[in-house]
């Protein structure tokens, strides 16, 4: 999927974040400007499902209370069909994830965590071009 606004945010920000190397992943989603607070989480959410599930998401720290706070502001404001439906897919995945501390517990989710990310592809495409039409 093409979106070439989304991506300049990204790459802006990131950009920035390059300069600021000291910063943790807390500190760069603080300082998130603009439309950036919107394309940085969705674009993250976007590589890092399609690369390897929602568990990837997860895993790799994406899914901290900052960066979904504005993910979910953006899929409401977006508002259509498929950003509704990631974002019900977004507050199902947070309703189960476990807690760091009980990895064991990662097992016994990985049945419905695949499930979530396969209705996410099934969307993701349609999400991406509505938000790349919603951005100025």
């Amino acid at each position: 999927m093409d979106c070439p606004k989304l991506q300049a945010l990204m790459d802006q920000a990131y950009d920035r974040y390059k300069v600021n190397n000291n910063w943790d992943r807390i500190e760069f989603v603080q300082q998130l400007r603009g439309n950036e607070c919107f394309a940085v989480p969705l674009g993250n959410l976007n590589y890092q499902v399609e690369n390897g599930g929602f568990s990837q998401w997860a895993y790799n720290g994406y899914n901290d209370t900052d960066s979904v706070v504005f993910l979910k502001s953006v899929l409401r404001q977006i508002s259509t069909p498929a950003a509704l439906k990631v974002l019900s897919l977004v507050e199902q995945f947070e309703q189960m994830v476990p807690e760091p501390s009980d990895e064991d517990d990662y097992a016994d989710w990985s049945e419905q965590e695949s499930h979530l990310s396969h209705e996410f592809y099934s969307v993701n495409d349609q999400m991406m071009a509505d938000a790349e039409a919603w951005l100025p």
